[in-house]
């Protein structure tokens, strides 16, 4: 279990440094659906957080916010499965409130 904890803060520290790295500057933001923006910071953090856990655990299946849903497959079958929001509060962190 200590292996688990580990490398998730680990990945964890390190999506922060993206997403805050992005935060303290201009950026973008892309629009999903009318209410449900999305920017660099969503997509490079859950590129680097779905990687890291790929690597890390190649078995689990990862659900992940911004990851194309045909990478899902049979995580309804799995005995463990990884469920990713690389950034909670997209809409909050755009108006520089998070």
């Amino acid at each position: 279990m200590t292996r688990l904890l580990d490398t998730l803060l680990d990945i964890a520290l390190d999506a922060t440094g993206v997403i805050r790295e992005i935060y303290e500057t201009p950026f973008a933001v892309s629009w999903k659906g009318p209410a449900d923006p999305v920017t660099a910071a969503d997509l490079r953090a859950n590129e680097l957080i779905c990687e890291r856990l790929s690597a890390a655990f190649p078995d689990v299946p990862i659900v992940a916010e911004e990851s194309d849903p045909s990478r899902f497959g049979a995580y309804r079958t799995a005995s463990r499965v990884f469920f990713v929001d690389p950034l909670d509060g997209t809409a909050e962190f755009v108006q520089h409130n998070a």
